[in-house]
């Protein structure tokens, strides 16, 4: 595989598992109506085999440090095509929907958060969801 072809294979990738963002997007959808289930309805676009069920899950924003530099918005953007949908599916997934949802652990305002950096082992923490989370709700104190 040629250098080119491997960059634009690891975009495509990237925004192939931005699928954690579109179950969060059923997700709040869902929370409007107390008759729906994100889970069954995930469950059910998972059975088409042209989706697959493995990503179609509500998770935290993805990120990473080399979510910005390999994002499709950058390569659409070079070869001047628009960005619309990789743009849409990036908005999304940086609306921090989860700090809006939690609640101090204890009268003092302490809790946890595990997982801070992009992947575990690692110490990277650069646009990682759990370090972000962390800078929102530290800002709230």
């Amino acid at each position: 595989m040629s250098f080119v072809n491997a960059e634009i294979t690891k975009a495509g990738r990237n925004t192939t598992s931005r699928q954690n963002s579109y179950a969060n997007m059923l997700a709040r959808i869902c929370e409007s109506s107390p008759a729906a289930n994100v889970d069954v309805i995930t469950s059910a676009l998972g059975l088409d085999t042209r989706i697959g069920s493995k990503y179609l899950k509500g998770a935290l924003s993805y990120g990473g440090p080399a979510s910005a530099r390999q994002s499709p918005l950058v390569q659409l953007r070079t070869i001047g095509r628009s960005p619309d949908l990789a743009q849409t599916v990036d908005r999304f997934n940086v609306c921090r929907f989860l700090g809006s949802r939690i609640c101090p652990a204890s009268n003092h305002g302490y809790g946890r958060i595990l997982g801070l950096t992009y992947k575990a082992g690692t110490d990277v923490v650069e646009e990682a969801a759990g370090f972000l989370l962390a800078k929102e709700l530290a800002g709230r104190a």
